[in-house]
């Protein structure tokens, strides 16, 4: 069971504690990690990955105690508690291997860019560590992580519009890194492992809003055919109208994540049983203005995506949808004291802008207060359009005493916002 945060126990806490519990059982829960007492007698105190080892009976966790942005990397036994120093200045990043023998980390240069990947055997000092890349270009960072089937250690480089993947192939010792395709200036991809292919996330051939293709495994791995991607071919055809923004992975069907109709969109695909042909369903949603968000997903063999809704009526819910019934179970709901959701109604309206262009809104009121059409009622509108970054009509406790007082409360999501893609 991977690790959680447990922080509402413990008002007062400063930092967050790191717990698991037995999964098939009613077994106590296990603390894992408390921050606030690594933080004892320390003015500051940063931890940023906890990952527990694949055979789950290691935890790695990297802690800054100088606020400056460089960490350590600890390894605790959890069946002793002791703990042993792995790593000293990297930039906190922390990727197992296949085993519970093995962890991938990014040092920084001088300039504290992330530029040096590492491999680290435990129980070997750091000087024995391998490097496996080092991205000398000034203006790209290395970043690393291990795709949803763990088969995978993926390297990327990035700059603001040009990314650079590459794979190294876990199951196989004599493996190699692998360029996925070299870096073209202005293209960004991103890759996830599904069967027997790689999905790539991509605004090649100017698509700006990213379209999903893929490429066969064997041909990534082949180093003379890696180098050219004219083998990519296009999961599904490029739309305009939708926003390719990530994809989720499992044995059986991947998630593809997005924007469409001015909301997030979440689809489930796969091949059918032939293995020819693409398929994607939209997940429905209860309401017409929402938010979605993926939850926590960290079993690749599963029939199961777990995913957070939320809708200006809505308090923040954990919901559950299963794969093979095609349904759906809310798993938790945030809690909302005297809050009775039946009082208030949330609805879509459009407005048509100068240039003929519908702007949606996320409209809430109170429907006791709500008066009839033509008379005058008074209303809060909220906009900001900026740095492509979306209003999500959410639950705000906040506004209620608005609509309590029969004040209508409206969102209008215009452009710059990002909510209808990049060129929103």
């Amino acid at each position: 069971m991977p690790p959680r945060r447990r922080t509402d126990p413990y008002k007062g806490k400063a930092y967050h504690i790191h717990c698991r519990q037995p999964r098939h059982d009613d077994g106590a829960e296990e603390i894992l990690l408390d921050v606030n007492k690594l933080a004892e007698g320390h003015a500051h105190c940063g931890v940023r990955s906890v990952e527990v080892s694949p055979d789950h009976k290691l935890l790695a966790y990297s802690v800054d105690l100088m606020a400056y942005e460089t960490y350590d990397i600890y390894i605790k036994d959890l069946a002793t508690n002791t703990i042993t120093k792995a790593v000293e200045g990297c930039d906190g990043r922390i990727v197992w291997g296949r085993d519970a023998e093995t962890l991938f980390y990014v040092t920084q240069d001088a300039a504290h860019r992330s530029h040096k990947v590492w491999s680290h055997l435990l129980g070997a000092p750091q000087s024995d560590d391998t490097s496996l890349f080092t991205e000398d270009d000034e203006m790209f960072y290395a970043d690393v992580f291990k795709t949803s089937s763990g088969r995978f250690l993926v390297i990327q480089t990035l700059s603001l519009v040009t990314t650079e993947v590459r794979v190294l192939d876990l199951h196989d010792p004599q493996s190699s890194l692998a360029v996925v395709a070299p870096r073209v200036q202005g293209v960004k991809y991103t890759v996830e492992h599904w069967q027997n292919e790689l999905l790539i996330s991509t605004n090649r051939d100017g698509d700006v809003n990213f379209k999903l293709m893929s490429v066969p495994l064997h041909i990534v791995l082949d180093k003379q055919k890696a180098a050219h991607n004219s083998q990519w071919t296009s999961v599904f055809a490029y739309d305009p109208t939708v926003k390719v923004a990530s994809v989720i992975c499992f044995e059986s069907f991947f998630v593809l994540n997005g924007r469409q109709d001015g909301l997030t969109q979440s689809w489930i695909c796969g091949k059918d049983t032939n293995n020819s042909t693409w398929h994607k369903t939209r997940l429905p949603m209860p309401e017409a203005m929402y938010s979605l968000g993926t939850a926590k997903n960290v079993e690749y063999a599963t029939t199961k995506y777990r995913y957070t809704y939320s809708s200006l009526t809505t308090p923040l819910q954990t919901v559950e949808y299963d794969f093979i019934s095609n349904t759906t179970a809310i798993l938790k709901e945030t809690p909302v004291p005297h809050y009775d959701r039946s009082l208030y109604h949330c609805e879509r309206v459009e407005a048509t802008a100068s240039d003929g262009t519908a702007i949606p809104m996320s409209v809430i009121y109170r429907k006791d207060k709500k008066k009839a059409e033509g008379q005058p009622q008074a209303l809060h509108l909220y906009g900001y359009g900026s740095y492509e970054w979306p209003t999500e009509p959410n639950f705000q406790a906040t506004i209620l005493p608005l609509l309590d007082r029969g004040v209508v409360y409206v969102i209008a999501h215009i452009r710059g916002g990002g909510e209808n893609g990049r060129t929103w």
